[in-house]
């Protein structure tokens, strides 16, 4: 058996790299990535989804705090902070212009491998708390404008 917490630290730094290409290649063809905002199937999903967060949070940063490991699946906690800096497109939201806010959001995933590629991953973390820190709550969409007033 592949040696997972490794795995998952090169998973998250291709990701901090915007190395698109390496994290395509982590995936199987049938994963499934859960997340408090919605769900991605396949790699090219996936991929698209975490290069879209580091795009709009280019000092994106993470630091694992604890992983766990049974058989072939690894309960990870960990830290991510980031500025949104740049424009966000938001599955639920729609375009959003940068707010300038800095976020710091625990998280605890549970990532289930075959093998050396990952084969589901589900995120929890508190979606509330992310939008309050960020500001984009009752946030309208960049495309959409004010509301009418």
């Amino acid at each position: 058996m592949a040696d997972l917490e490794r795995l998952v630290r090169r998973l998250f730094d291709a990701i901090e790299a915007r190395d698109v290409e390496q994290v395509r290649a982590m995936y199987t063809a049938d994963c499934k990535y859960v997340r408090s905002d919605g769900v991605s199937v396949g790699p090219e999903a996936i991929a698209a989804y975490l290069d879209g967060i580091v795009a709009a949070f280019p000092d994106h940063a993470y630091r694992i705090e604890a992983a766990h490991v049974a058989g072939d699946v690894i309960t990870v906690e960990w830290t991510e902070t980031a500025t949104h800096t740049e424009p966000y497109l938001s599955p639920n939201l729609g375009l959003i212009a940068p707010t300038g806010k800095r976020f710091e959001l625990r998280i605890a995933e549970v990532i289930r491998f075959e093998g050396e590629l990952v084969a589901s991953q589900h995120e929890y973390y508190d979606l509330l708390s992310l939008l309050r820190q960020v500001g984009w709550l009752g946030a309208v969409p960049a495309a959409q404008g004010a509301p009418a007033g």
